[in-house]
Parts: C-alpha cells; sequence; structure tokens
C-alpha cells in the first residue's frame, strides 16, 4: 500500500511538471492587428504594394500569386517598412497579394487579400530610328498597342512576321486603331537592323540596348515569339506565344483578325510606298493587288513570298512596271530593288 501511494504521488508530480513545462513553451497570443488599406498600383513603370504601419509590429512577409500559372500563394519578400517596390508582378496575369505582421510576443495578424493586373507596365524607349516611344502616350491617345517579342534566329519569328507585318497595313500604319511594335530582348541594334531589311519592318523596333531588355523583363515574357494587345485603358487584354495565338496560333491574316474583332477594332487598309536604302522612293499600288501589281521602280527587281521563295526576277527599264499577280496565292510578298530596298505588296482575290 506505501508502495503505491509513493507510486501515485510520483506520477501525480510528473504530471503537474509536464503540464507546466508544455505551458510554458507556448507563447500567449494576443489579439492583433491587421495591416489595413494594403493597396497595389504601377509607378514609374514599376510596381509597388503600400499598407498602413502596424503598431508594435516587429516586420512584415509579404505573399504573392498569379492566376496564370497556379494559385498558391508564396512568401515574396520580409520587409521592415510598409513599401514593397519590386518585380513581383506579371503584367499579363491576376496577381493577388497579402501582408503578414509579426509581433514581439510571437504573435501574427495577416491583411486582407488584394488582387491588381492585368495591367501593362509603362514604359519610354527608342526605337532604331531614334522616335521615342512612350506605352502611356499611345494608348492615352486612344489606340490599342500590339507588341511583338521576338529574336533574330527564332524560326518560330520569322513564321509569323508576315502575318503580323500583313495585319499592320489592314489596320491602317498605326495611324488608326492599333499601334504596332516589336521588341527584342536579345539582339543589338545591327541584328534588328538586319531583321527590318530583310523583313521591310515599317513600325517601331525596339533593340536590346534601348531599351528592349527592360520592356521584356518587365513583361515577363516567357519565350520568343510572344505577342500582346494592350487596350487603351492600359489592360493586357491579349497574351500568347505568337505560335499559339487564339485557338489555331498566327497562321494567316485572318487568325489576327478572328482575334482582334472582339474589341471592335476596325479595319482601315493603309499603303505601303516606302524609301529604299539609297533614298529613292518605291511605290507599290494597288495594295491589296488583285490581279496585277505596278512598282515604281528601275533596276534588277525580285519578288519573294513571305517564306523567302523567289516568285519573279526581272529588270525594268521604265519607271514602272506592272506584274501579273493572278496566279499569285493570297499572301504578303516583298520585293527588292537592286538587292536594296524592301516593300511588299498583299494579294487578296
Amino acid at each position: 500500500m506505501i508502495m503505491r501511494r509513493l507510486a501515485f504521488t510520483f506520477l501525480l508530480a510528473f504530471h503537474f511538471y509536464a503540464h507546466a513545462s508544455v505551458t510554458d513553451s507556448i507563447a500567449i497570443v494576443k489579439d492583433c492587428e491587421s495591416p489595413q488599406n494594403l493597396i497595389a498600383s504601377l509607378v514609374d513603370g514599376g510596381f509597388q504594394l503600400t499598407w498602413d504601419v502596424v503598431e508594435g509590429a516587429l516586420y512584415y512577409e509579404m505573399y504573392h500569386t498569379y492566376t496564370y500559372w497556379n494559385n498558391n500563394f508564396n512568401l515574396g519578400a520580409t520587409l521592415a517598412e510598409t513599401t514593397y517596390q519590386g518585380n513581383l508582378y506579371w503584367p499579363w496575369a491576376e496577381n493577388s497579394y497579402y501582408v503578414v505582421a509579426y509581433f514581439e510576443d510571437g504573435s501574427e495578424c495577416a491583411s486582407d487579400t488584394v488582387s491588381f493586373g492585368p495591367e501593362a507596365l509603362d514604359f519610354v524607349a527608342t526605337d532604331l530610328q531614334g522616335k521615342e516611344v512612350h506605352l502611356y502616350e499611345i494608348l492615352d491617345h486612344g489606340q490599342y498597342v500590339f507588341m511583338d517579342f521576338f529574336h533574330y534566329t527564332c524560326g518560330p519569328c520569322r513564321e509569323i512576321i508576315p502575318y503580323i507585318e500583313e495585319s499592320y497595313y489592314y489596320y491602317g500604319c498605326n495611324d488608326k486603331d492599333v499601334f504596332y511594335m516589336e521588341i527584342s530582348g536579345y539582339d543589338d541594334e545591327n541584328w534588328c537592323q538586319q531583321w527590318c531589311e530583310e523583313f521591310a519592318v515599317d513600325y517601331p523596333t525596339i533593340s536590346k540596348s534601348r531599351g528592349g531588355d527592360a520592356i521584356r523583363n518587365g513583361f515577363r515574357i516567357p519565350a520568343d515569339p510572344f505577342v500582346i494587345l494592350i487596350a487603351p485603358d492600359h489592360s493586357i487584354v491579349l497574351q500568347s506565344w505568337g505560335y499559339d495565338f487564339g485557338y489555331e496560333g498566327i497562321n494567316s491574316l485572318q487568325s489576327i483578325v478572328d482575334a482582334f474583332t472582339p474589341f471592335g477594332i476596325e479595319h482601315n487598309q493603309c499603303d505601303n510606298g516606302f524609301v529604299g536604302n539609297s533614298g529613292q522612293l518605291f511605290g507599290v499600288f494597288p495594295n491589296p493587288a488583285d490581279g496585277f501589281v505596278t512598282i515604281s521602280a528601275t533596276g534588277l527587281i525580285r519578288v519573294y513570298n513571305s517564306l523567302g521563295q523567289l516568285m519573279d526576277l526581272f529588270v525594268s527599264e521604265n519607271e514602272q512596271v506592272r506584274i501579273e499577280t493572278g496566279n499569285y496565292p493570297e499572301s504578303l510578298y516583298f520585293v527588292q530593288v537592286e538587292g536594296k530596298g524592301f516593300g511588299k505588296f498583299i494579294v487578296r482575290h
């Protein structure tokens, strides 16, 4: 009996000791203040997240997710201040954020979640012609902006560029509803210039050194070709790899027209007379062409299709030459005069 009482006393004492140890190891969690007025915004071409100071908070953690890939929140930053400025923003997706405040007693309180985007980052860059391109200025003028991210050695970029160029003329040569530009985050000015001469690109081209690298990184471009359509209210309404644009990719003018039509973007055909490398004015008309096209140039003239295949080769001694296009398939064609200047015309039967 005495031994049983001693054993019971020992177990009772151990119970009280263990309970006290567990209690001492648990922090007393108090009611705490959550971060308030969480605001996400674009400032000076970058992303910013702000919230009110929480009295007594030692530090804050910001968590972020974006819906384009998944809905899992991940720790984005640990901060002592109530402002985050950085690159945890995907312009072409909906982004969500919340902030947790941590206190000395071990307690923590989370804010409500705020969502932001998709909305384009602003930028100012200079194209190959030395002209300034200011994104928000173009959008605020009331135009959509179509951006094509490319690089010189990109095979799919070469496949879709003829259709993009054809749509550039179809929609008014940057003077109507849509403003076109192309951006390379990899190529220097020489490679971009060679690209423009090879494909006779008439709209602004921004090389890596003139801002292309920063724009590509800011827009989180995953691979080339990647195309983005931005509405006048700065929202990104279309974004995709060029070969996966819409349902079947950019494989014709019609594929772009089908993608633009829901936004009320209207057809406004423009001419495409051009100035060659020698400074001589070359005219190509009518454009689009049906049965024939007239080229106002003299010398050795070559006509290529969008795949780079030679369609016609002849020497013109007159100021104008007429080419029969009745047997040309509907597409975009390139004109080379004396190996220097490029022009373009569209055949549409």
